[in-house]
């Protein structure tokens, strides 16, 4: 059992060195951090912007629906309302039905 570990160790230690001469040493120069931390900024202008965005137009929703929320759950009275309705029509009364044997047999 300890053969195999050793030989993925060994696996592993020869993917590392491979790994490590395929990529270059970063050049540590004078700039080095100032470069590296622009390059961290720009790629997260977008990403802060597009949050900003995003969390203004979360609050305006979140407030829009509080705000109909409690439009809604106020009770309101019918009379305002009844004064702009006009009256209900009154029916004529129902003409008598006559069927058609009558009217012509009479």
């Amino acid at each position: 059992m300890n053969s195999m570990h050793g030989s993925d160790d060994q696996k592993l230690d020869a993917l590392f060195r491979a790994y490590k001469d395929a990529c270059p040493a970063p050049d540590a120069g004078v700039n080095f951090m100032p470069n590296l931390w622009a390059r961290i900024e720009s790629r997260q202008r977008f990403t802060f912007s597009f949050r900003r965005i995003a969390n203004a137009l979360t609050t305006a929703a979140v407030a829009t629906s509080l705000a109909l929320g409690l439009y809604m759950s106020i009770p309101r009275s019918n009379s305002g309302f009844s004064s702009r309705i006009p009256p209900p029509r009154k029916q004529a009364p129902p003409r008598a039905r006559t069927t058609w044997w009558r009217s012509t047999c009479a």
